[in-house]
């Protein structure tokens, strides 16, 4: 029986943000042309069409998770950082 973990959902979850700006700073920009890079190469950030969109777990190697993970941080931060920014 394999093991479950919530790792590959909650990677999914974070990956899933989008940038609200059309203006992007040169960071941002990085960090686009990252996340774009990786959806050509990583399972995580790939639409998985499956029941309850899981993801293909057999597509999933060890050396996906740590790219994934920094462009999800990194999107993240970036998100945080706009929300700082906001004098709202």
């Amino acid at each position: 029986m394999k093991k479950f973990t919530l790792a590959p959902i909650a990677l999914a979850i974070a990956l899933s943000g989008c940038i609200a700006s059309n203006t992007q700073t040169p960071q941002q920009a990085d960090i686009t042309v990252a996340a774009q890079q990786l959806a050509a190469s990583n399972p995580f950030s790939a639409k998985w069409g499956t029941p309850h969109e899981m993801p293909k777990f057999s597509a999933i190697k060890s050396e996906h998770y740590l790219p994934a993970f920094k462009v999800a941080i990194a999107q993240q931060k970036q998100e945080i950082a706009a929300i700082v920014a906001n004098q709202d």
